[in-house]
């Protein structure tokens, strides 16, 4: 039920409201003086006709026809929903309570619609004829139809024949269907076997792969064993330098006591300078057969000594060379070391 009518700048009305009573309400007056505005107030909120300015007081138009400022209709439900068709620079359209609804074309948004309540049977014009009284009995049923919406159920059966029908056709094709693949079925009955010799040929596969596996494992337990029996080998080899390494730790005590000769030598030979040089005093002095058969003998006992400092030079040198060999058997020793393992891969004792 509408309980008031505000009308702002609509038509003739330029700040109009009505409040209604429940019931009946009669609105008269002299023609041209608004009631018929009224009237279409509540159809331009229910209908969204008409869809241009028409309604747009004269007073509120600028040079184009439209609105300056507001122009609206506003309805008051019984519920207290206010509903309100506007025209304005800032709106086109509805407001359903502080909701703005656009008004697109001559569209009419689906919360008015149900908010508002109102159809063609709650709407009498003024020059409509007799509500149903001069209709048909075609048009009366057909109203009555769509009244209780009998049109809806008709609809409704019509289109459940059409789905049963294609229902019905689909399941005869789907029957076929099933039909041609069952026969089709049928011609893969080797599938089975086939099944069988796939499943064999994949535990050979399997098998194939293990073996594979396994032979690239004795591969490379192979090629460690002889990396690892090189390096036996290579390490056997130094226990035979060790008979170097004695003759060198000889040569080494015999270079040492030759040292010591050669000093006490060496001691000999300045000695011996000194007293070759008072011989040579003495023989500017006197030729004293003594000196001389001493300075014989000193000859003697420096030539043994030149004689063993020879020998001498000679050891150092050949030590120097086993020096050489012992530093390279070393580091060879240090590399062998870094490349065997803990545990001797032939015969498993510890290294």
């Amino acid at each position: 039920m509408i309980e008031s009518l505000y009308l702002k700048n609509f038509e003739s009305h330029k700040n109009t409201v009505l409040e209604f009573s429940p019931g009946v309400n009669v609105i008269s007056g002299e023609s041209d003086h608004g009631k018929s505005s009224i009237i279409r107030g509540i159809y331009w909120i229910k209908d969204n006709k008409p869809s241009g300015a028409s309604m747009v007081s004269f007073w509120n138009r600028d040079k184009k026809g439209n609105p300056k400022k507001q122009t609206f209709a506003e309805i008051v439900l019984g519920s207290g929903i206010t509903v309100c068709r506007e025209r304005s620079p800032e709106l086109n359209g509805y407001l359903l309570g502080n909701v703005k609804l656009e008004a697109i074309g001559q569209g009419i948004p689906d919360e008015v619609t149900k908010a508002v309540g109102l159809s063609e049977v709650n709407v009498q014009y003024q020059f409509d004829r007799p509500f149903l009284l001069d209709e048909s009995s075609a048009e009366v049923a057909r109203f009555f139809n769509k009244t209780i919406r009998l049109d809806l159920i008709d609809k409704v059966q019509s289109k459940t024949e059409k789905f049963r029908k294609s229902v019905n056709q689909e399941i005869e094709a789907k029957e076929e269907s099933i039909k041609q693949l069952t026969k089709i079925v049928d011609t893969f009955d080797w599938i089975e076997e086939a099944e069988k010799l796939n499943n064999s040929v994949e535990a050979l596969d399997a098998s194939i792969k293990e073996n594979t596996f396994k032979t690239e494992s004795i591969n490379k337990l192979i090629s460690s064993y002889k990396e690892y029996n090189d390096a036996y080998f290579k390490y056997k080899r130094i226990n035979e330098y060790q008979f170097i390494i004695d003759e060198i730790e000889s040569i080494i005590s015999n270079i040492e006591e030759n040292e010591y000769n050669k000093n006490h030598i060496q001691l000999l030979v300045d000695s011996y300078n000194e007293q070759e040089s008072i011989i040579n005093k003495m023989k500017e002095i006197e030729n004293a057969s003594s000196f001389i058969e001493k300075i014989d003998e000193l000859s003697t006992i420096i030539d043994n000594e030149m004689d063993k400092l020879d020998s001498l030079n000679s050891l150092i040198e050949k030590y120097k060379e086993y020096d050489i060999l012992i530093e390279e058997s070393e580091n060879e020793t240090i590399e062998l070391e870094q490349q065997l393992p803990d545990i001797c891969p032939t015969c498993g004792a510890k290294l």
